[in-house]
């Protein structure tokens, strides 16, 4: 009996540690993905000055309900659509192809699609409260807070300045819609 029960103790903490491991090589391989679909999308279109660079970027809603996803919830809305999240990276190509869009969307934080992201692109300058902060020229930016005014004209400043922001991915509010992206076939 005690053997039994052993085994079943044994069983259990195997199946537990087989599951983290395969969440821990799917995540692996989606950070590849979006890593070589950076690569080919900076090769093929941006180093050449292609005049469009066709990358589709699409807010999407759980269930059409507005501010009710969570991230691990808009990994699967994404992919439903044959997309995936967008990174804060591809958020401000984005916005540089003068682009807005004022949504609060749940991003990867990088490439590794582990952290995530609270916030959305913007190009325009504003005027008038709403979305963002308001005169700051035509400017890409990746909005973090319309309470505080701040947002965030390149990658780099996501640590030092807003680090209290970053959530693990299993571990985030339904409070946002998602932002998915897909590429060309090139």
């Amino acid at each position: 009996m005690v053997v039994i029960v052993i085994i079943g103790i044994l069983a259990t903490i195997s199946v537990a540690q087989f599951n983290e491991y395969q969440e821990r090589a799917r995540r692996a391989l989606l950070a590849a993905q979006i890593t070589q679909e950076k690569k080919i999308y900076l090769a093929e279109c941006v180093s050449q000055a292609k005049d469009i660079c066709p990358v589709t970027f699409v807010v999407r809603q759980k269930n059409g309900t507005l501010y009710t996803a969570s991230a691990l919830a808009c990994e699967q809305v994404c992919a439903d659509n044959d997309e995936r999240m967008a990174t804060v990276e591809e958020s401000l190509w984005f916005a540089k192809n003068k682009a807005n869009q004022c949504n609060y969307m749940w991003h990867y934080v990088d490439n590794t699609a582990s952290s995530v992201f609270f916030g959305y692109p913007m190009y325009i300058n504003r005027t008038t409260t709403g979305c963002g902060p308001i005169n700051t020229g035509n400017v890409s930016r990746f909005v973090v807070s319309s309470i505080a005014d701040t947002a965030i004209e390149h990658v780099g400043e996501i640590y030092p300045s807003f680090e209290y922001l970053i959530r693990d991915i299993n571990d985030t509010p339904s409070n946002a819609d998602c932002a998915c992206i897909s590429y060309p076939d090139f």
